[in-house]
């Protein structure tokens, strides 16, 4: 019973994350594509309503079920010592379990059709055929944590996770790039006289690329026989170390664009938050592996 409760919250906390993470990558595509492109202004706005609706409902069921955060908080705040739902069995965890089910799959159907979008918007990237101020890359990493969703939510339903060596190899391929994505965008739109910051952001780049390739050369190595060798245990330590360090360069990156202390573009606080959050949740899953 303890497993399926844990299942359940899992879920709950799951939808509630990504829900706020599409939500902020339709209003990031929104916020930055030309006064003209009307098109894809109203489907950018869409998604962005339907994803801060089903955010809305997530969080409402993770907290009525005594879920404080969403998947990434343990990250901060340690998991509990006692999961939520461990107390409810019979038809009252069923309710929960049948609140995750239909939160997921409702999830899921938009998800489809944000997918679907940002994939049409690299095309039209490419061809140099939509006014848009965000790199193909950039939308590239959204189109992989479409994808990162798709395959979480599906293994939470059907309860069928990978082994771990490969769980935290899979974690480091998806993540370490878009960490080093994430030092590349800052690094871009700061102002030139932000020299510091720029010398900051570049050595993060190089460090999660270097991270990112030992994982590849890893992966190679383990995945016919998949098991937590020194190597995986040391990349494990290091990465969640680097993102730390990262995670704290992030938060106070986002307090002075809030004090707007900081020259840059369209650099806002709500992308440093973004970001943070991010890192946040690829730590909650490296240290459930340990």
């Amino acid at each position: 019973m303890a497993d399926e409760n844990l299942t359940v919250a899992e879920a709950l906390r799951e939808n509630w994350f990504w829900a706020g993470i599409f939500r902020d990558h339709a209003t990031f595509i929104f916020d930055n594509l030309a006064p003209d492109q009307e098109q894809f202004f109203r489907w950018a706005q869409g998604f962005k309503q339907t994803f801060e609706r089903l955010e809305g409902q997530a969080q409402e069921a993770a907290r009525a079920a005594g879920i404080t955060g969403p998947a990434g908080a343990y990250a901060l705040s340690g998991r509990p010592a006692e999961a939520p739902l461990a107390a409810l069995q019979g038809q009252e965890l069923r309710r929960y379990e049948q609140v995750a089910q239909q939160s997921s799959q409702t999830m899921l159907e938009a998800l489809r059709g944000l997918k679907s979008f940002k994939e049409n918007l690299i095309q039209h990237k490419l061809d140099c055929k939509i006014k848009l101020a965000l790199p193909p890359s950039l939308i590239a990493h959204m189109v992989v944590e479409a994808e990162e969703a798709q395959r979480v939510l599906g293994r939470v339903r059907e309860q069928a996770p990978l082994a771990p060596a490969l769980e935290a190899l899979h974690h480091h391929l998806v993540w370490l790039p878009d960490a080093a994505g994430h030092a590349a965008i800052i690094h871009g739109t700061l102002d030139a006289t932000e020299a510091k910051l720029r010398d900051v952001t570049e050595s993060f780049k190089k460090v999660f690329d270097g991270m990112h390739i030992k994982s590849l050369e890893l992966y190679s190595m383990l995945r016919v026989a998949p098991r937590m060798v020194g190597a995986l245990r040391r990349l494990n330590r290091d990465s969640t170390a680097q993102i730390g360090v990262f995670r704290a360069f992030l938060a106070e990156l986002r307090e002075h664009l809030e004090g707007c202390e900081v020259l840059g573009g369209n650099l806002m606080p709500q992308l440093a938050d973004h970001m943070l959050r991010e890192e946040l949740y690829y730590t909650e899953k490296i240290m459930s592996l340990e």
